[in-house]
């Protein structure tokens, strides 16, 4: 076997020499290219994105502070009802006929013929929401009354009549929808 051949130098490649003339400059199109913006583009994207979040998070507080209405899903074929206000007579009260003084129901049954009572429906919500009270006594409905008094609750004036010794008492106050509850 022979031995391998181990030149005495290297061959050396030179790379090739560019002279400055032999570099082209770029077309004219190419210095258009657009330079990072400046400080005061910065300042101005900066400016619009807070005036954004503030527009936004604005809009936001609008939109929770507003009344929600919550409309029950109808089966096909029937209307969807909107319920806003919660409509109950939840407290009677009689007073005397000026409003001052308050009758307990033993007093009541100690009161003589003729004597008259202001009977108060007091109904849940605001008294806003009612247009008027209906009361039912001993079974006897009586007329709708708009009487407001001084507490903004709708009243009527009932007089005792011969022979009453106990009272059965109802009412029924009519919501601004018109109807009675």
């Amino acid at each position: 076997m022979n031995p391998p051949v181990i030149p005495d130098k290297p061959e050396l490649v030179m790379p090739t020499v560019i002279s400055p003339s032999s570099v082209t400059t770029p077309p004219a199109s190419f210095s258009n290219i657009p330079t990072p913006p400046s400080k005061n583009r910065k300042a101005l994207f900066a400016i619009a994105a807070v005036v954004i979040l503030t527009i936004t998070t604005v809009s936001g507080f609008i939109l929770i502070a507003r009344p929600i209405l919550f409309k029950s899903k109808a089966s096909p074929g029937s209307t969807t009802v909107t319920n806003t206000i919660s409509y109950q007579c939840q407290n009677i009260k009689a007073y005397s006929e000026d409003g001052i003084t308050l009758y307990s129901a033993p007093t009541l049954t100690s009161l003589t013929t003729g004597t008259k009572i202001r009977l108060v429906a007091i109904g849940s919500g605001n008294a806003s929401n009612y247009q008027a009270v209906r009361f039912t006594v001993n079974g006897a409905l009586r007329p709708a009354s708009t009487l407001k008094a001084a507490s903004v609750d709708y009243y009527d004036v009932y007089t005792i009549p011969t022979g009453v010794a106990s009272f059965a008492i109802s009412a029924q106050l009519k919501g601004s929808d018109g109807n009675w509850y």
